[in-house]
C-alpha cells in the first residue's frame, strides 16, 4: 500500500500528518530542497526530492515505532 501525499498549495504537501514544505533552490548543488517539519514546527528531514522526503518520514516513524 502507498501513501500520497495530498497537495494543499503550490511546494506544500501533507504526508502522515507531517508538513513537507519545497524550501528552495540551493545553488551549489544546482537543486531544490525539500522538508518535513514536525508537531513542534522543527525540520528533521531533508532532501533534494518529494519523494526521499516521504522515505525520510516513513524511515522516522518505522524508527519511532520499534522502539
Amino acid at each position: 500500500m502507498t501513501i500520497k501525499a495530498k497537495k494543499i498549495r503550490r511546494g506544500k504537501y501533507i504526508y502522515r500528518g507531517y508538513i513537507i514544505t519545497c524550501i528552495g533552490y540551493y545553488p551549489p548543488e544546482q537543486k531544490t530542497v525539500w522538508e518535513a517539519e514536525d508537531e513542534n514546527g522543527y525540520g528533521f528531514a531533508h532532501s533534494f526530492s518529494l519523494r526521499d522526503t516521504k522515505r525520510l518520514v516513513d524511515e522516522s516513524l518505522n524508527a519511532s515505532l520499534a522502539k
